[in-house]
């Protein structure tokens, strides 16, 4: 099979939740994608022990997954270096930085999900190639 390329976000300023439109990757085992965050306000998003800063600016991004791309959506695995990470996909953080994680055990439908909170705007882009 051949690398198709996927695009999730083009770079654009962005300061409110959101989803990806849906991509159908069929066959393909593996999404390798590059996160480009250009311009961040947003801070990283408090911890559960940490609530003194729940009102702060926060960024988070995940990958999910659905095997009809409408209903019991998921977060995906991400492998980093031969491991899985824990449940926080991409870095949050105040950031200017490029970001590379693989992506498998997802179904056919993948979108992904970004969450800025307080309205803190973030310039960034996410897409790559699906194998």
């Amino acid at each position: 099979m051949t690398a198709q390329a996927v695009t999730f976000a083009t770079l654009a300023p962005r300061s409110a939740d959101g989803y990806s439109a849906t991509l159908d990757l069929q066959d393909a085992s593996t999404l390798r994608l590059l996160l480009a965050i250009t311009a961040n306000s947003a801070q990283p998003a408090p911890s559960i022990a940490n609530t003194l800063n729940a009102d702060s600016p926060s960024f988070n991004l995940k990958i999910e997954s659905s095997p009809d791309g409408a209903t019991f959506w998921r977060e995906v695995e991400c492998v980093q270096r031969g491991q899985p990470r824990d449940p926080v996909r991409f870095t949050p953080g105040s950031y200017i930085r490029n970001e590379r994680h693989v992506f498998v055990g997802f179904d056919r439908y993948v979108r992904a999900h970004w969450m800025i909170g307080r309205g803190a705007p973030v310039t960034f882009s996410l897409d790559g190639f699906s194998v």
